[in-house]
């Protein structure tokens, strides 16, 4: 596979962010998804960007994302799309109709139906709504910080980036010793007097039958 990369004569200023679930990076490029995803933005969703272009193709598992447990599964890819326009109104809006996925981790899969995953269903992009982001260059160099990837939602760290440090996270130590108390000791006393005080009921009744009897 041979790729060739050409200068672009405007760099994208804004950017859309995009996990798919069901693809691999080489996917991307063998069967001719990047064109096929550049079509869906340019066709669709930002008609109003005179140039679309992929700017980003990395791996989910280089950004911090977990390999899948059923093996057969695809690792994930992600992919960023760039255009030298604003955002379009219908990414604007996707974006506030997403907006209450982004604290599910992980997304599950067939949660949320969103009002253009037919678009993508169509071209076979399974997405990853909860990693949906807007991403405004402008926005970098105006605030100092990057929107999309402060809340981003597996990971913190750029995709530019070949560190990845997790955050340590502190759990408070918890005594388990009431727990015990309650779930066995109790229990365990309560089936002792039960048994006790049955043993003794019928003990009793016997010995009345056996006086009765003499």
């Amino acid at each position: 596979m041979t790729l060739r990369v050409e200068a672009k004569s405007s760099l994208a200023q804004y950017e859309v962010e995009m996990k798919f679930l069901n693809l691999n990076v080489d996917d991307m490029f063998r069967y001719n998804k990047t064109h096929q995803l550049e079509e869906i933005f340019r066709d669709n969703l930002w008609k109003e960007s005179t140039e679309i272009y992929i700017t980003k193709v990395v791996s989910s598992l280089d950004v911090g994302g977990r390999l899948p447990l059923n093996p057969k599964e695809k690792e994930g890819v992600v992919v960023r799309i760039g255009g030298i326009n604003a955002f379009s109104r219908d990414l604007e809006d996707l974006e506030r109709e997403v907006q209450p996925l982004r604290n599910r981790l992980p997304c599950p899969r067939d949660y949320k139906r969103t009002s253009v995953e037919r678009l993508f269903r169509s071209k076979h992009f399974v997405a990853d709504w909860c990693s949906f982001r807007l991403i405004s260059k402008k926005d970098h160099s105006d605030r100092g910080t990057s929107h999309g990837w402060s809340d981003h939602p597996y990971s913190s760290i750029s995709l530019t980036s070949d560190v990845f440090n997790p955050q340590s996270i502190n759990l408070s130590r918890r005594d388990f010793a009431f727990d015990f108390v309650v779930s066995i000791i109790i229990p365990t006393t309560i089936v002792g007097v039960l048994s006790t005080a049955l043993t003794c009921i019928m003990c009793c009744n016997r010995d009345g039958k056996e006086k009765k009897g003499d």
